[in-house]
Parts: structure tokens; C-alpha cells; sequence
């Protein structure tokens, strides 16, 4: 059976970089291995086939969660690789490019939750399982890779770069997933009884996982074929406007009418003539790059969706549930979401800007003129600054509303006032600092590598630990919300102390990273002669073999 060129290319693509055969043992091999472990188990009273179910299950669902990595990649390797118009060179409508690129990534991303397959009816076999949960396990695995795909795929349609778009999809993922259950969760929590029907956890594409990692309990829940009609639906809304984002950006027509909405919106995007002349009159003069950088208003845009976003979700809360509302640990909780969020903006924003002039070729270019490298890096570390500026001070503004309601609240004694100003003067202090340090290793991975997303990624996998510690603790204050022994600051000499040492390494933190690291200048001496080399493959191995990324990059062989 012959296929499409465009899925035969990306099957071949696929057997050559991803070794399919290999991951496909060795995905069946692990089920093997547990189906194994939990059946001896079981013949000596062990743990049941019930907890098979369970292990085999997470196992698809992280499957199913790794294909948003080769989906993320469909199209924006395409741009990467400048062959997105070769393909439409040839005759090609965007149509047919869509649907056959969707076809190959479909069967790639497949392949691997098919291996793991047949160990799922082990434990219905085995008498452990009802036929619902059976039917209902089968159902939800590959409803869930279809939605993966289809978010994956309409990342990679709108970033022109595959760590973005992957860092896009799985922002989407969790919007869609966690942020729909909020306002159901929130009211039950805070009032104690739910604000409205449970049918509104269908919205979430983890509700079905959610109940079938249960195991249902007692009896078939009725909205769980809801939840996935709701899954498939995101699917479908994900392709139809990757489809149509496709499309038009191939069929934009520059003399076309703009309607009075989109011009307004475009102006505040990418700013107005008067605007773009101030700016250029300010910067062009004494330093050109750092005009260059901040003729990109999109990190101020988001940095206002941000806050304007919490600003508006905060005030909704309030206006929904009133006293219920407002907590210290609510406070404290909004105020960190604004702080981390201002916090990936400022650094992708910077490693964005690095990667596309090292892999456009521009940053070579750059290097010929009288310009520096020095200016490059200075324009790298200040321009994000002036660009975020406005944004951080109305969050500013933001944190010292919510700090004069929070007196309202409850009653208050000195020692629970003291610890109360101590957080919010570090959380006032954190929205306004600067990570120099991370900045500056972020620009020299994004160098070398050519990837945002991976230039993120290797500067803070270590941290991933305190991020899962942090979530585990939001955990604990949402399920305790309400109840008295978590009141904080509850006023004690302790949490004083306590608060008082938490601020104490900030400000060490602070001093420290004042000085210029050792990274900065290799960063500024090495720039010309890495950007005269071509960017290493993403596939490259020696990737691998760059463990410290303080470090070179290791030659080729």
C-alpha cells in the first residue's frame, strides 16, 4: 500500500532519529516486566490486579503526554529547517500539507501507546477489572493522544520554534486541564458546597483520566462519557484552528481590508508609527540592538495579559465568594502566580530573542558591523527590563492592594503583623528583582544551542524537584483552605524567625548575583567565533555529553 510523500517522509524521519523499534521493546518490556511483578505478587496475596490497572494506566497517560514533544515539532521544524515553502512550492495546498503532516505524526505518536496495549487486559483477564473500566481504560488512552496531538500540533503552527511551541502546548494542556475545575473546586472548598453542577469538570480533558485512575469507585459515573465528548471536542477546535492558522497565513493578502478591532489591536501589539519613531530617536543612536529588542512589544503584551489577567480572576473570586474570598493564604497564593508567571516571561522572552538571531543567521551578520558583542549581551540583559517595567510596577501596585485588604480580614497581633510585611516586602521585592545570573546563562545555552525552549529547559531541570515541592504545598494549603490551623501568619515567635531567615537568604541571593559571573565574560569573548558555526542539530549527541553548560560546547569528532 503506497503512501502519501509527506507521511512516508515523516515515517522514515521517525525510524532514523527515533529509533521506533528500539522504543517500542523497550516500552513493552517495562509492561512486561511490571504485569510480571504484580502477578507474583499476586499469587502470594499481594497487592491486586486493581493496582496493575493503576501502574499500566499512569504508564499510557505519560505516553500519551510524551507525543506532545514529536507533535509540538510537526510544523515549526518545518520553519527551522526553511522547507515549510519548498513543500508548498510544490503544488501543495495547505490542506493537504495539514492533513498529511497530522496523518504521520498521528502514526508515530501511536506507535508507542500501542505497545503497552495488549498488557492492558491482563488485569480485566485476570478477573480484577469490570468491563466498563476495561472499555472505559481503552477509551481514554487514545482520547487523550488525540488531544495531545491536537494541541500539540496547533503549537506548532502558531511558534516558529519547536522548545517554544512545546512550552506553548504544554501551557495550553494545563489551562485547559487544571484551570477549568478552579472555580467548581474553589467554591466547594471555600463555601463548602459546590457552586454549580458537577457537569462542569467535563470541560477538563483530565477529568476522564481522573476517573478512571479511581477506578470509578462503587458505580459507572454518568458524565464520564461527557468528559471525553468534551475531550474530543478540544481536539477538534485544536486542529480546525491550527487548520485555518495554516492556511491563512499562507493566504494573507497585505491589501486586504482590516477591520477597526484588529487595527487597534495590531497597533497595541507592535505599536504606533509615533511610538516606534520615539523609540528609535531614544535607542538607535548609542544602541542600535537594544533598539532592535525592544521594537518587539510582545513580552510587554503578555506581561500586561498577565496582570491584567489575575487582576481580573482575583476580582471575580471576590465578587463571587466575598469573605470567603479573602484569605492571607489567597493572597499569598495570587501574588506568587504573578511573580513566577513575570518571572518565565522576562526569561523566555530573552532566550527567544537569542535563538532566532543565532539561528536566522542574523547574530553573524550582526557581528560584521561595528557592533559588538559586548553591546549584544548588555542589550540582552537591560532591554527586558525597560520592556516588563510598566507591567512590574502594576503588579506592584497589585501586591500592596491585596496587602492592605489582607488587614481586614482577621484579627491581628504584632508578631503575625511583622511576619504578614516581611512576605509581602519579599514578594514585593522578588516581582521587581532581576535574575542577571539565569539571564546570562540562558543567553549563552540559547547561543550555542539555537532552541528558547531548550535553553530553559537546561538551566532549571535541577529545579524541577523545588517546583514539584512547591505545587505538593499549594496542594495541601487548596485541600486546607478553610481551616484555622493553617491561618497564616498565625503569629508566633517562630514564623517570625522563620520568615525573618527566608528574607535574609533573599538578600544574599541578592548581593551575590550583583556580581559579574565568570560565564559573562566567556559569553562576550566567544559570541563571534560561535555564531561563525553552523547551529548543531537537535538530534546532535553532543548535547549529551554537555553536562556542564558553564562549559563549552564539546567539539565535534
Amino acid at each position: 500500500m503506497s503512501l502519501p510523500p509527506i507521511v512516508e517522509r515523516e515515517l522514515r524521519v521517525a525510524f532514523r532519529k527515533r529509533q521506533p523499534v528500539k522504543r517500542r521493546l523497550v516500552l513493552a518490556g517495562s509492561a512486561a516486566g511490571a504485569t510480571v511483578f504484580f502477578i507474583v505478587l499476586g499469587a502470594i496475596g499481594g497487592p491486586s490486579t486493581r493496582a496493575l490497572h493503576w501502574i499500566l494506566f499512569v504508564y499510557g497517560l505519560l505516553i500519551a503526554l510524551k507525543a506532545l514533544q514529536l507533535s509540538a515539532s510537526l510544523f515549526s521544524e518545518e520553519r527551522r529547517n526553511q522547507t515549510l515553502e519548498l513543500l508548498f512550492l510544490t503544488g501543495m495546498t495547505a490542506p493537504q500539507l495539514f492533513v498529511t503532516k497530522l496523518i504521520g505524526g498521528l502514526l508515530i505518536t501511536s506507535s508507542d501507546l500501542m505497545a503497552i496495549m495488549p498488557f492492558l487486559s491482563i488485569p480485566f483477564l485476570a478477573g480484577g477489572l469490570s468491563l466498563e473500566l476495561f472499555l472505559a481504560t481503552l477509551v481514554t488512552l487514545p482520547t487523550l493522544l488525540l488531544f495531545v496531538v491536537g494541541v500539540g500540533v496547533f503549537a506548532s503552527v502558531i511558534c516558529a520554534e519547536d522548545g517554544t511551541a512545546m512550552l506553548t502546548g504544554a501551557v495550553i494542556i494545563a489551562v485547559l486541564c487544571f484551570l477549568t475545575p478552579i472555580p467548581y473546586n474553589l467554591g466547594l472548598t471555600l463555601t463548602g458546597r459546590a457552586p454549580f453542577s458537577p457537569f462542569w469538570l467535563c470541560l477538563s480533558p483530565a477529568y476522564a483520566p481522573w476517573m478512571v485512575g479511581r477506578s470509578f469507585g462503587s458505580t459507572f459515573p454518568v458524565n464520564f462519557w461527557p468528559a471525553i465528548g468534551f475531550t474530543l471536542a478540544w481536539t477538534v477546535v485544536s486542529l480546525v484552528t491550527a487548520a485555518a492558522v495554516l492556511s491563512r497565513n499562507w493566504r494573507n493578502d497585505p491589501a486586504q481590508n482590516v477591520r477597526f478591532w484588529r487595527r487597534n489591536w495590531q497597533l497595541w501589539v507592535h505599536g504606533s508609527e509615533q511610538w516606534r519613531l520615539a523609540l528609535r530617536n531614544r535607542l538607535l543612536g548609542h544602541s542600535p540592538f537594544r533598539w532592535r529588542v525592544e521594537q518587539d512589544r510582545h513580552p510587554t503584551v503578555l506581561a500586561w495579559i498577565i496582570v491584567g489577567g489575575s487582576v481580573s480572576l482575583w476580582t471575580l473570586g471576590w465578587l463571587a465568594w466575598r469573605e470567603a474570598w479573602l484569605t492571607t493564604i489567597n493572597l499569598f497564593a495570587v501574588a506568587t502566580v504573578v511573580v513566577i508567571a513575570l518571572y518565565w516571561l522576562e526569561l523566555q522572552s530573552v532566550a527567544q530573542q537569542m535563538a532566532r538571531e543565532r539561528r536566522d543567521g542574523t547574530l553573524e551578520l550582526l557581528l560584521t558591523t561595528p557592533m559588538t558583542p559586548t553591546e549584544i549581551v548588555d542589550a540582552l540583559l537591560v532591554a527586558p527590563a525597560n520592556q516588563l517595567r510598566v507591567p512590574r510596577c502594576a503588579a506592584l501596585a497589585f501586591f500592596v492592594a491585596m496587602m492592605i485588604a489582607g488587614f481586614f480580614v482577621r484579627p491581628w497581633n504584632a508578631a503575625a503583623i511583622a511576619t504578614y510585611l516581611m512576605v509581602w516586602l519579599i514578594l514585593c521585592w522578588v516581582v521587581l528583582a532581576r535574575p542577571r545570573n539565569t539571564l546570562v546563562g540562558i543567553i549563552w545555552v540559547a547561543l550555542i544551542s539555537g532552541r528558547a525552549g531548550f535553553a530553559l529547559y537546561r538551566t532549571h531541570y535541577r529545579g524541577y524537584s523545588w517546583l514539584i515541592a512547591m505545587s505538593f504545598n499549594f496542594y495541601n494549603v487548596a485541600v486546607n483552605f478553610r481551616k484555622p490551623s493553617i491561618q497564616f501568619p498565625k503569629g508566633t515567635a517562630l514564623e517570625v524567625i522563620s520568615v525573618a531567615f527566608v528574607g535574609a537568604i533573599f538578600a544574599v541571593v541578592a548581593f551575590v548575583t550583583r556580581e559579574t559571573p565568570e560565564l559573562l565574560n566567556t559569553l562576550r569573548t566567544q559570541m563571534h567565533s560561535i555564531a561563525q558555526e553552523p547551529v548543531p542539530d537537535p538530534d546532535d549527541p553532543r548535547f549529551r555529553k554537555w553536562k556542564d553548560i558553564k562549559q563549552p560546547f564539546p567539539a565535534a569528532d
